[in-house]
């Protein structure tokens, strides 16, 4: 049997028992092997929850930037926004346009039509009350323009029946009243 050992009074003591049932047992062992896979399972969530995390406020950040960037350059997007030009004679005369330039994009270059360049360039005549969208169509280079603009100069005639006068106007074409060149 088991071994003894006498106490101080020098009876002897009981030997210990052996547990039974060996301890840990398989259920034991059972969730001590799942509890690595959930451990490494959960480690790698908590990796990619953080990383997704740090790439939400960063981009939050960006929009942030952007937004600011733009409320800042919202007051220059009227500029570049192309309109078709177009002129309305609002005067009791009639009105020649000799000379047009308009700077315009086409893509993502800014070009230039510039009608003295242009050899099948004719001067718009406008009666009383008219209006007209002016286009270039020509073989020439540079010539064939579609009447988008973005600034323009243009030189231009006033005909009474007493005098002719000579203007010149350069602007940024913002439209005006309903999208037409206003000559009053």
């Amino acid at each position: 049997m088991g071994k003894s050992k006498k106490t101080d009074s020098g009876e002897e003591a009981p030997a210990p028992k052996k547990a039974k049932g060996g301890g840990v047992g398989i259920v034991g062992w059972i969730l001590l092997a799942l509890l690595v896979p959930a451990g490494v399972m959960t480690l790698n969530c908590a990796r990619s929850w953080n990383a997704v995390a740090t790439r939400e406020r960063k981009l939050a950040e960006e929009m942030n930037q952007l937004t600011t960037r733009n409320a800042q350059l919202a007051p220059f997007f009227d500029v570049f926004k192309e309109r078709n030009y177009q002129i309305c004679n609002r005067t009791a005369d009639t009105i020649t346009v000799n000379w047009l330039a308009a700077a315009y994009a086409e893509g993502d270059q800014i070009k230039l039509f510039e009608s003295s360049r242009c050899t099948a360039w004719k001067p718009v005549v406008l009666a009383v009350g008219e209006t007209r969208f002016v286009t270039l169509s020509s073989a020439q280079e540079g010539c064939n323009w579609n009447g988008n603009v973005m600034y323009f100069a243009i030189a231009y005639t006033r005909e009474s029946a007493e005098q002719t006068t000579f203007f010149e106007d350069v602007e940024v074409f913002r439209g005006f009243e309903r999208e037409c060149h206003n000559i009053q």
